[in-house]
């Protein structure tokens, strides 16, 4: 797996969804900030620090005031979604993605992926990416509290970068899901290696596909960052 960046940790950890935890998949060597800094908040096994889903969590409770089985399949279905998204990334061969095929046989899930392959291979073109990554963690150790995240997607162009994260709810949570992006973009470019194009939240089961971020409201901002300063 190629590192992009000095806070990327993508090689030592990855996210559990249904622990929703992240977990460590490999022995940390403490080789810079980052890593030295994740290693003295690993605690059998899992990562004890504050992370993106929980600072959302906090930031919106009552989005989640849901049926928990409602919640759970909408939950697996996003996943299973994802898990063939990223590896239609990871096995790219030439300068579109191809479907790759994964365990999950819900023909619903598999068209809805199909969806989402033709409009990253639009972003593609329209952008001239010359990478493209999937499910890559990173770590902002700049404030009093650590904090880490995943990013679904983030696109290489010949001067900066575009992230893009999958949503596959019915309701569309604008305030959330830009606020989901603005804590990607602060974990992205903490390593001043990585200059933000822009960010998308791409849902294909929205009217609106694409929604772009904006930077949030003061309110929201300072409410954000007040966990994690």
């Amino acid at each position: 797996m190629k590192t992009i960046a000095l806070n990327e940790i993508s090689k030592y950890v990855k996210w559990d969804y249904v622990k929703q935890k992240f977990l460590v998949i490999k022995e940390i060597e403490p080789k810079n900030i980052y890593l030295q800094k994740l290693l003295k908040n690993l605690r059998n096994g899992e990562i004890n620090m504050l992370n993106t889903y929980d600072i959302l969590l906090e930031t919106f409770p009552y989005v989640e005031k849901l049926n928990q089985e409602i919640i759970n399949n909408a939950i697996s279905m996003q996943e299973c979604v994802k898990k063939r998204v990223y590896k239609s990334i990871y096995n790219k061969q030439n300068k579109t993605l191809k479907l790759e095929e994964t365990k999950c046989t819900n023909k619903n899930h598999i068209n809805i992926t199909k969806r989402f392959i033709t409009e990253l291979n639009n972003m593609i073109y329209k952008f001239d990416v010359k990478e493209i990554f999937a499910n890559r963690v990173f770590l902002n150790r700049d404030f009093n509290k650590p904090f880490i995240g995943k990013v679904d997607i983030l696109m290489k162009t010949n001067s900066d970068y575009i992230q893009v994260e999958l949503k596959t709810s019915k309701t569309n949570y604008l305030e959330k899901n830009n606020a989901n992006l603005y804590l990607n973009k602060i974990l992205i470019e903490t390593s001043r290696e990585i200059k933000m194009r822009n960010l998308f939240i791409l849902n294909v089961r929205e009217n609106q596909v694409f929604q772009e971020y904006e930077k949030p409201k003061k309110s929201l901002e300072n409410l954000i960052l007040a966990k994690i300063f």
